[in-house]
């Protein structure tokens, strides 16, 4: 450890070390200077650019959204042929399905689309009453039941009276033929 041999080749070890570090560092802060110069402005450049376009873009198609939603709105108060409550997506799609397959009018295809509701409507309320129905039938059942174990309480405590009163009268039965016999003994 101690020998110039080996301090000389520690020594030459650690110049090519610290030569491979500045080297690679130097590597690094020409590449950060490259990314810093060069590469973010022109992504940054770029995104606003992006973003900028992107933005005109939604504005645009917002701006024909709404100038088509006015125009419908006006279509629907001047024609008055689809009522308000008939102007959602789904029941619109319900309408023109019903009429483009079949000899349908409008007035038609609205009484078939609320034939359609109200069917819809009385399976929820059957739905409904059967679960009431099934909640309550458990009920009347859980009752009969708690019904069947008061009575089996009360018939229990019922013979636990009966062979009460009986064990005193047979107390007293006792008590009274003992006083008998201890008198009798006591007279003789």
């Amino acid at each position: 450890k101690n020998s110039p041999q080996y301090i000389s080749q520690c020594n030459q070890i650690d110049f090519q070390n610290n030569q491979l570090k500045n080297n690679e560092y130097q590597k690094y802060l020409n590449d950060k200077q490259e990314y810093d110069e060069t590469i973010y402005p022109k992504y940054k450049s770029e995104l606003d650019n992006w973003t900028a376009e992107h933005e005109k873009r939604v504005s645009k198609q917002e701006s024909v959204v709404n100038e088509l939603s006015d125009m419908l709105s006006i279509h629907y108060r001047k024609s008055g042929i689809i009522p308000l409550q008939y102007r959602e997506q789904d029941t619109l799609q319900y309408l023109y399905d019903m009429m483009s397959t079949s000899d349908y009018d409008i007035k038609e295809a609205i009484n078939m689309f609320d034939k359609k509701t109200q069917r819809q409507i009385d399976i929820a309320k059957i739905q409904s009453q059967e679960e009431s129905n099934n909640l309550l039938y458990e009920q009347n059942t859980l009752a009969m039941e708690q019904n069947s174990l008061l009575n089996e309480q009360n018939r229990i405590a019922d013979q636990a009276r009966r062979e009460a009163k009986l064990q005193a009268f047979v107390g007293a039965v006792q008590t009274h033929n003992t006083n008998k016999a201890l008198n009798k003994m006591t007279k003789d």
